[in-house]
């Protein structure tokens, strides 16, 4: 199954918006104190992570797993997909940010504090990718499954008349 194909014009478009609505919260309800650039740069790599942790989890782990029966690579994806999204923040947060004139309360605190906001934030990103994947997944197999009883349809009548 290729997810991307089942992605119309149209879902491509309020995905583009719902992302452009995150990134003008992001930006407009940032914790960052500071310079402009850090605030819109800072937001702009927040919601590019969410965005990478959520397509990945809803467009990739889970077809693969889910479709093939193979739990393990659930197991084996998902913390790699944390790792990355984990590394990303802690860069963004305790790199980017203060390089270009921001600051984020992340720099007062140990390293440990973040990777337990990330879990926090990666569980809802996840979620939602893991509805959004069964919620394309349950349209998919209703269409399917009207596709044929139509075709069956058309069978029996053709074979009476």
């Amino acid at each position: 199954m290729n997810p991307l194909r089942h992605l119309n014009k149209k879902q491509i478009k309020k995905h583009i918006l719902f992302w452009i609505i995150i990134v003008l919260y992001l930006n407009i309800d940032s914790p960052v104190p500071g310079s402009w650039s850090a605030k819109i740069i800072g937001g702009a790599i927040e919601a590019l992570n969410y965005m990478f942790a959520f397509y990945s989890i809803s467009l990739f782990i889970f077809p693969i797993s889910y479709k093939k029966a193979r739990i393990y690579l659930l197991f084996l994806f998902i913390p790699i997909c944390y790792c990355s999204y984990s590394i990303v923040t802690y860069f963004n947060h305790l790199k980017i940010i203060p390089a270009l004139g921001g600051f984020s309360w992340h720099q007062k605190f140990p390293p440990s504090s973040l990777l337990i906001e990330n879990l926090f934030s990666f569980f809802i990103v996840s979620s939602a990718a893991t509805a959004s994947f069964f919620y394309r997944h349950s349209i998919l197999n209703y269409k399917s499954q009207s596709t044929k009883e139509k075709s069956l349809l058309v069978k029996e009548q053709i074979g009476r008349a």
